[in-house]
């Protein structure tokens, strides 16, 4: 595209309004939906779409697979069947959404009679029928076993409710009126997002918004593919095993090999193990999106997450894998498990062909569904408080939630204990949980819980991975007096009969050599509590004669058993 110098201001000045459209319809779903999964954890996004179903824009980068899967198949579906005003509505996870809760809802844009672009939004509804409430079940044979998905139906024509076919899907739902709230949000988001590109048509012109949508594609691919030619070539593979499926405990592998070629990166996980019973299988628009996430963490700021980063990057899958599954595999648990070692598996990949700049974002997070005596729907989810911790990067310590997962805000204590009668008793980090390195991950966290007895409980929680770098696995067991007693990795909607649930995060990986830790770091690291005086020795090669190292500490001493340790 041949462009005037001017008009590449434009077209620069259009990128980034375009990406402050979705800004607007976030801000619109957050603050409307009654769901806490979407109002608090944030469990959404927004975006701008091509004809041909490209993602352009959009607010959340770890969505940008499954969006690009829906909206293709959208388009597809309803090609030369959408009209001004018509919405259509999917939540089917063998048709692009993640898992049957997210309802993702499409709208055209169309000004004389041309489609222009689409505007999309996808939200997590907490329940839409199958086995349990909450549509989380861990032993699930098939997707309907977790939900009833919806396949392409239109929910407005030409602006009006197709009172029907609503009334149809949300009856499928234990939370009928909560879910039409959320639906009645999400359309809302885009007629928000249909208003701002209108404005954006009337102050620069059809084409030029066109032109634009187009260059901002352009725009991503052409930084990634530059970045990447800047690496040398070369191939790495990883391995992430995952140890429970929700119904038996395993060893299946998800495998991936990343190879850099001139301009283009491969991410092939061909190898990975074959799909499973249970609720942990994973489908392409998920894998993808999940598999991008090493990259994402090594790309400037200013370089938008949409479909040209698809563009540079091929992802290569095999049907009927653990992270390709074959229809109807249940998939309900797919973002957390087998998604954490999806992401996992990548970052090795990644590291093994590029150590230079590879980072472990990845994160496991346990199911733990709490339900009352009678409305059970008013169901809690203390599992977000064991959401695995960041990882370091060069140049900074990890810090909170990993980043997969940072887009819900750490719940708070005060409100948790005023409006829930499942009281914390104890939050601390844990010291020596931080993967070392010269950056060091985020301390894990522990959360200890009082329960009620008899309260139904659902859980699925297997042990993760741990080691001195990557930081300490995170669990839950069952507490009496104290005493943490024998917890099955899976609990399915059984009467609690213990005193207290303690959770404990894993902790986020290091990065870098802990030897090259800056010492002053690694006293205050001490003095906070997040390292003992024994792992600052043995780890990070720091010498004190005193307990608690201080400024005092004697650098001389220090250096001998650094100089020790190989340096």
């Amino acid at each position: 595209m041949t462009t005037s110098a001017n008009g590449v201001v434009d077209l620069e000045i259009l990128r980034h309004k375009l990406q402050a459209v979705t800004v607007e319809m976030a801000a619109t779903l957050s603050s409307g939906a009654l769901a806490p999964s979407i109002n608090e954890e944030r469990d959404f996004a927004v975006g701008i779409v091509s004809p041909a179903g490209e993602v352009v824009a959009l607010d959340n980068p770890m969505r940008l697979g499954a969006l690009e899967h829906t909206a293709r198949g959208l388009t597809r579906y309803f090609k030369f069947d959408m009209q001004d005003g018509d919405v259509a509505l999917a939540s089917d996870p063998h048709r692009g959404p993640r898992t049957v809760h997210d309802w993702t809802v499409l709208m055209p844009l169309i000004i004389n009679s041309t489609t222009v672009l689409h505007l999309i939004a996808v939200g997590h509804v907490r329940d839409v029928g199958g086995m349990l409430g909450g549509s989380y079940y861990p032993p699930a044979e098939d997707v309907w076993g977790e939900g009833v998905p919806v396949s392409p139906v239109k929910v407005r024509r030409y602006g009006q409710p197709v009172r029907d076919i609503v009334q149809t899907v949300l009856l499928n739902s234990r939370l009928e009126d909560e879910v039409a709230r959320d639906l009645e949000t999400l359309v809302a988001s885009l007629h928000v997002g249909r208003d701002r590109l209108n404005d954006l048509v009337q102050t620069y012109g059809l084409e030029l918004v066109r032109a634009a949508a187009d260059y901002t594609l352009d725009y991503t691919e052409r930084r990634v593919r530059s970045l990447v030619a800047d690496w040398p070539d070369a191939s790495g593979r990883g391995e992430a095993v995952l140890t429970h499926n929700g119904v038996d405990s395993i060893r299946a592998s998800v495998k991936a090999q990343c190879t850099i070629d001139g301009d283009t990166m491969t991410i092939d996980l061909t190898d990975t193990d074959p799909q499973q019973i249970g609720f942990v299988n994973s489908t392409a628009g998920n894998t993808t999106g999940l598999a991008l996430v090493p990259l994402l963490s090594v790309l400037d700021r200013d370089i938008g997450v949409n479909s040209g980063l698809t563009r540079a990057v091929k992802i290569v899958l095999v049907p009927g894998s653990l992270v390709n599954a074959d229809h109807p595999a249940a998939v309900g648990w797919s973002p957390y498990h087998c998604g954490s070692e999806i992401v996992e598996a990548v970052s090795e990949a990644f590291a093994g062909a590029l150590s230079a700049v590879a980072v472990n974002p990845g994160a496991s997070r346990p199911l733990v569904v709490i339900a009352p005596n009678v409305d059970v729907m008013q169901r809690v989810d203390p599992g977000q408080f064991a959401i695995g911790r960041g990882c370091a990067i060069e140049g900074v310590d990890g810090w909170g939630s990993a980043a997969t997962l940072a887009r819900a805000s750490f719940p708070s204590i005060e409100a948790w204990n005023s409006t829930c009668d499942l009281p914390i008793r104890r939050m601390e980090m844990v010291e020596d949980s931080a993967g070392s390195g010269e950056w060091r991950g985020a301390a894990a966290v522990e959360v200890v819980i009082d329960i009620p007895v008899n309260r139904p409980i659902t859980l699925f929680a297997p042990a993760s991975d741990s080691g001195e770098r990557r930081g300490t696995g995170g669990f839950v067991h069952f507490s009496d007096d104290g005493v943490d007693l024998p917890t099955p990795a899976v609990v399915v909607n059984e009467p609690m009969q213990y005193q207290s649930l303690r959770l404990v995060s894993a902790g986020g990986s290091g990065y870098g050599d802990p030897l090259l830790r800056d010492q002053s770091a690694v006293r205050d690291d001490v003095l906070d509590g997040l390292v003992s005086s024994e792992a600052a020795t043995r780890t990070y090669g720091l010498n004190s004669s005193d307990p608690i190292p201080s400024a005092s500490n004697d650098r001389a001493a220090t250096s001998t058993p650094r100089g020790n340790h190989g340096r």
